[in-house]
């Protein structure tokens, strides 16, 4: 069967396709449009583009599934939802055989787009990255595994979500799973404290000594932030060390000399405020050495630290960054 037509003096199309054959498409030709395949009604007047038959996408099967896209296996599971105030709830549901991508199917591929924090393809001549790894976040971690997490401990949903998140990023790197004793000192510290405490296990994890019992390593952490010499002040502020009192004033006489004179210097010009550097930033400044201490003060610095959502967290990214010998 004679596919096409000229128009617009484009010329007959010579292209022959079967009866089955239903491929769309149109191709221009001297001004001229031609259609062919799988339109099995009388092209229009004006020659135009006729757009195919509507399809019926579905999701596709586990095997399709990009690389890295979290799965709720088959059968009744239990998730956790936000509720309308922001709390965590456990749902059950009925995920059919192959299970349920958690990600939302875009109904143009069939398949779930990929979110903002997949790394970028990988430049041509590269090795694309395993196959079945989880998503980094924009800092080189993997996504946290919150259900994971929720699943460990009955009162965990009583956790801020930022705290389950960065267990979620543990339990996805290093696979810790904190135990009933860890649990229970880690529900008695503060968001603020929770999160250095988590960070602090997180550079350790991460440097070239590790942690051989992580439980046991956290807990000792987590006491020290519930001791009241270390523990900030309720609310949440960036103050230590004394009430009305700023991390610098007496956390800064710490650090090592040049980079506490470093640090004074680009607070003096105007780069840093003071405030901004909690007691989480300071700590975890003070386990660098001179060189490294100074290079993570410059590279904050070429920053525009303004417009920094979580001065706090970005800054202890740099310096994590160093003490895992990364440049």
């Amino acid at each position: 069967r004679r596919g096409g037509y000229g128009g617009g003096g484009g010329g007959y199309g010579g292209y022959d396709r079967g009866y089955n054959d239903r491929r769309g498409g149109y191709d221009q030709r001297g001004g001229g449009n031609m259609m062919m395949g799988g339109h099995h009604q009388p092209p229009p007047a004006h020659g135009g583009y006729m757009p195919p038959p509507p399809m019926v996408h579905q999701a596709p099967p586990t095997s399709y599934l990009p690389s890295g896209a979290p799965i709720i296996p088959a059968g009744v599971q239990t998730v956790y939802m936000q509720n309308a105030q922001g709390e965590l709830t456990p749902v059950q549901i009925q995920a059919p055989p192959g299970g349920i991508p958690t990600a939302p199917v875009d109904p143009m591929t069939g398949y779930p787009p990929a979110p903002a924090a997949y790394p970028p393809a990988p430049m041509p001549g590269m090795p694309p990255p395993a196959m079945g790894a989880p998503p980094m976040d924009p800092m080189g971690r993997k996504q946290p595994n919150v259900n994971a997490v929720m699943a460990q401990h009955p009162r965990a949903s009583q956790m801020p979500m930022s705290v389950l998140e960065r267990l979620g990023v543990l339990y996805e790197e290093y696979h810790v799973e904190l135990d009933q004793g860890a649990w229970e000192i880690l529900l008695q510290l503060s968001e603020t404290a929770a999160l250095g405490a988590l960070e602090e296990v997180y550079a350790a994890l991460s440097s070239d000594r590790g942690v051989r019992n992580v439980c046991a390593y956290f807990t000792g952490i987590a006491r020290k932030y519930l001791d009241p010499a270390h523990a900030p002040p309720q609310g949440g502020t960036s103050q230590i060390y004394g009430e009305g009192v700023a991390a610098g004033d007496d956390a800064f006489t710490s650090l090592p000399p040049r980079v506490r004179q470093a640090l004074e210097s680009y607070i003096s010009q105007g780069t840093f405020e003071r405030h901004k550097f909690d007691f989480r930033a300071v700590d975890t400044l003070r386990k660098l050495n001179e060189d490294d201490g100074c290079s993570a003060l410059e590279e904050l610095a070429r920053n525009d630290v303004t417009k920094l959502r979580n001065f706090s967290a970005y800054f202890m990214g740099i310096c994590n960054k160093f003490l895992r010998g990364a440049r």
